[in-house]
């Protein structure tokens, strides 16, 4: 299993793969206002509920 993350200016997006097959993507804003630990919250409850943390 492969988890890749693209941290940009505006998304944050996180791609989930098993060998060749795209099993999640997800994708949450880069805003100032949230913090990275926030950010990381999110992302782990949103892969929580895809059944992948």
């Amino acid at each position: 299993m492969l988890l890749a993350v693209d941290v940009g200016n505006s998304n944050t997006s996180i791609g989930v793969y098993e060998g060749d097959r795209l099993r999640c993507e997800l994708r949450l804003s880069t805003s100032p206002q949230r913090g990275h630990v926030t950010r990381v919250i999110a992302s782990s409850e949103l892969l929580a509920l895809q059944g992948l943390a």
